[in-house]
């Protein structure tokens, strides 16, 4: 422990230590009063007093205030900074913890052990080592009112939670709170919600957008270039993390979870989190989405970034996509060398635009082979084109239905994950806490090895839905590639792009000129080179090269 020369005093020190946790308090006489009476008994015993120590809008019940002014105090006096014998001036003791007894001794004790003088201004009584030693019965009356001050305060608390508990079963009539998502405003009754109808055309656009293969970033520069300005005032127009929000937002489906602020403790420092209070409530808010279009867009965000994770790439960086989406095979094409990136990079006309392994510049890729961006274009197009593959906007029940269950597992999962994170808070506290970690692990992997399974049945159907209407439909949209007028481009681009994404898992540029086409339903590759396309990798080639160890 440091400890440093304690600064010379010619009379003793005072340190008047006030705390309100309440708005009411700050705005009222409290802090008036506690001065006050600092000040009063500074001057009768002539000390020198020091207001510095104070704690606005801080509870003293969870021992929050012990991460602010209070427990910077208490380091000071433990490392010799404030010397031996200075006094402490609190209105009372509860100004110091609320907390359980225990807890509240030890801060007491702290102070005490100090050498410091503890003093309660409301009632007169001055603590310290020698004065318990004269007297115990001054620790049994300490603490009896910390326990009185701590049941107070959990009295408080108790008929708030049954306050609360109330109106949550009186939600048919009358809503819990004001707060509500930004598309929506409490009617005059509080009985429900009106729509804000512009922002919800706002929501819808983006959840169309998204689900149609355009990244949350684009989506955000598409809205501000719109004029559309942000649902909140605290950003400088739409970013992609508010997309994200949005997008991954429950509250469009009507679903509202309440919460609850609670102190929990991190790396031994306590703070405020908000933790779930109850199951949510389903058609709290009015339905904006609904569930499949809302399960399509989540299972969309997750293949991205699972593919992303998975293969360490970052997600959506394959070079610039412009104003007209020019890279259609952004986030899924890699080096045939490094297993890294391939970069769209524009030379003067589009003609002439490359894609280049990411590491070739650096010196860390040899790969230095330049693919004619427009041809391959063309070429993997022309080919999905002529051997089929489904793009229609409504496919095979069995198709929706799977892709609608593994979305839901994919939820369950993250709920469960959020839920052990809650009880490893209680693990020390709650003997049941490790029990419920455990099964809940268990019921993880359980889920992942049926998501496992319903993926293996959905590309299955994938292969067999394939067929020549849905051949034809291509065709019909890539026959409009270079004929959508210029503001609906790149739109209809990422919905090509969207499409090949579904059905390519990867394309893998080789130095040697081949691109490997990894199929996402079979695992099997086409290989392309000098415009034919290859079930196998011919001999004549030289040898196939070896699968990159990722």
């Amino acid at each position: 422990m440091k400890h440093v020369n304690p600064p010379v005093q010619t009379r003793p020190k005072a340190y008047s230590y006030i705390r309100m946790s309440s708005a009411r308090q700050i705005k009222g006489d409290s802090l008036r009063r506690q001065l006050a009476a600092s000040e009063e008994y500074a001057e009768k015993r002539g000390l020198s007093l020091d207001t510095t120590l104070r704690e606005m809008g801080v509870s003293a019940f969870d021992g929050s205030n012990l991460n602010g002014a209070l427990g910077k105090f208490l380091t000071m006096v433990e490392e010799g900074q404030i010397a031996s014998g200075s006094y402490l001036l609190v209105e009372s003791l509860d100004r110091l913890s609320r907390d359980h007894v225990l807890d509240a001794l030890e801060i007491f004790s702290r102070i005490i052990r100090a050498g410091i003088v503890l003093v309660t201004l409301a009632d007169g009584y001055e603590y310290s080592r020698d004065s318990i030693k004269k007297d115990w019965t001054q620790l049994i009356i300490s603490l009896a009112i910390m326990s009185r001050a701590h049941e107070e305060s959990a009295l408080k608390a108790n008929r708030l939670r049954e306050r609360w508990n109330t109106k949550r079963g009186q939600i048919a009539e009358v809503k819990l709170t004001a707060r509500a998502p930004f598309w929506l405003k409490l009617n005059e009754k509080r009985t429900g919600f009106d729509l804000i109808e512009d922002r919800v055309k706002v929501v819808e656009r983006i959840f169309d957008e998204f689900i149609g293969g355009i990244g949350k970033g684009k989506i955000a520069s598409r809205l501000n270039e719109d004029g559309i300005p942000p649902f909140s005032d605290w950003g400088d127009g739409w970013h992609g993390g508010t997309v994200v929000k949005v997008i991954q937002s429950r509250a469009v489906t009507g679903w509202f979870q309440p919460k609850r602020m609670e102190t929990v403790e991190e790396n031994g420092v306590r703070k405020k989190k908000r933790v779930p209070m109850g199951d949510p409530i389903t058609d709290y808010f009015p339905r904006i989405i609904d569930e499949d279009t809302w399960l399509k867009a989540q299972a969309a965000s997750e293949t991205r970034l699972t593919k992303a994770r998975g293969q360490g790439w970052t997600p959506n960086a394959a070079g610039p996509r412009g104003k007209y989406y020019s890279n259609l095979f952004s986030g899924f094409s890699q080096c045939g060398k490094c297993g890294k990136t391939m970069v769209y990079k524009p030379e003067g006309q589009r003609q002439d635009a490359m894609l280049r392994c990411s590491r070739l510049r650096r010196s860390q890729c040899d790969n230095n082979f330049k693919f004619r961006y427009v041809k391959l274009e063309r070429e993997i197009v022309g080919w999905f084109a002529d051997h089929g593959v489904r793009v229609d906007d409504t496919p095979p029940p069995e198709i929706k239905e799977l892709e609608r269950q593994i979305a839901v597992k994919q939820l369950e999962i993250g709920d469960l994950t959020l839920k052990i994170e809650q009880w490893m808070d209680l693990y020390d506290l709650s003997p049941t806490a490790r029990d419920r970690i455990v099964k809940a692990e268990a019921q993880k992997v359980l889920l992942a090895g049926e998501i496992a399974e319903l993926e293996k049945r959905l590309r299955a159907i994938r292969v067999l839905a394939w067929g020549p209407e849905q051949t034809a439909q291509f065709k019909d949209l890539i026959d409009q590639l270079d004929e959508v007028p210029k503001d609906e481009r790149f739109a209809f681009r990422a919905k090509v792009a969207q499409v090949l994404r579904e059905f390519i898992e990867r394309i893998r540029f080789h130095p040697s000129g081949v691109v490997e086409i990894r199929m996402r339903a079979t695992g099997r590759s086409q290989y392309l080179k000098d415009g034919v396309m290859w079930g196998f990798w011919p001999s004549r080639w030289g040898p196939e090269p070896e699968e990159i160890q990722e």
